[in-house]
């Protein structure tokens, strides 16, 4: 008796730990292959394929983290996508070849399907939020001892100077118009814009599209300022020619 409940207890341990072990296996195969066709689309070594995960997994930017791409390639999409189409594509398997006719054999399929897809997710998450810690524990080494105005200074450079400039000869409130002759509605001059916008407020307002009269000038990498600047103007700050800030007197 006691022999036949230890078999019985030991069967039902080997099928729950099955779908387990089986989706091990489908992740090893699956990472191979993704590896292998990574470096075939690439280019690259084996090596050169990881590396670029631990990199790449997360880039932190203006948009907080962006997801950088290798020879123009998504390889992060790209990770999503084959997981996705290998899926589908094993779902479309167990469909046509098991329903119907061996349904305890298709639900193990689907389960051992399922398990991989939720690994892999979980996976993924997992080492894109390490690679945000690492890019975290980096920042804070460098940053650490320094002022908040220093980090500024360091992080939005020229443009939160010229803000700081603004704000220290300016009195009042005014509107102001930003002027430039770069093209501003894509990077990187539309994220200088911003931080010039946000740091020069509320002094300065900018960007507003009203009736209410602007009287204060933004410069910003403009060829030939003076054909900006009237008698009627006077400047309240120059840097290098680049960033410029005048006011009506």
């Amino acid at each position: 008796m006691f022999n036949k409940t230890r078999k019985l207890i030991q069967k039902a341990t080997n099928n729950d730990t099955l779908p387990y072990l089986k989706t091990l296996l489908c992740f090893i195969l699956y990472s191979l292959f993704y590896i292998f066709i990574l470096k075939t689309i690439l280019d690259i070594p084996y090596v050169s394929v990881i590396d670029a995960h631990k990199e790449r997994l997360c880039t932190p930017n203006s948009d907080l983290f962006t997801l950088e791409n290798i020879k123009d390639f998504h390889i992060y999409s790209f990770t999503y996508f084959l997981m996705v189409l290998i899926v589908t594509g094993l779902y479309i398997f167990v469909i046509i070849n098991y329903i119907g006719k061996n349904f305890s054999t298709a639900r193990s399929i689907k389960r051992t399907i399922l398990l991989f897809m939720f690994f892999c997710f979980f996976l993924l998450t997992f080492l894109q939020q390490f690679s945000r810690y690492n890019v975290f524990k980096n920042d804070r080494a460098v940053t650490k001892g320094l002022s908040e105005n220093e980090k500024k200074h360091m992080l939005f450079r020229a443009e939160y100077e010229f803000a700081m400039r603004v704000k220290d000869k300016i009195s009042g409130r005014h509107q102001a118009e930003f002027l430039t002759d770069l093209k501003c509605d894509e990077d990187p001059c539309i994220i200088n814009y911003r931080i010039i916008k946000y740091f020069i407020y509320p002094k300065v307002t900018m960007g507003f599209d009203n009736k209410t009269k602007k009287d204060v000038n933004v410069l910003f990498f403009v060829n030939d300022p003076q054909k900006f600047i009237t008698d009627k103007d006077e400047i309240l700050v120059n840097m290098d020619n680049k960033y410029i800030l005048t006011i009506r007197k």
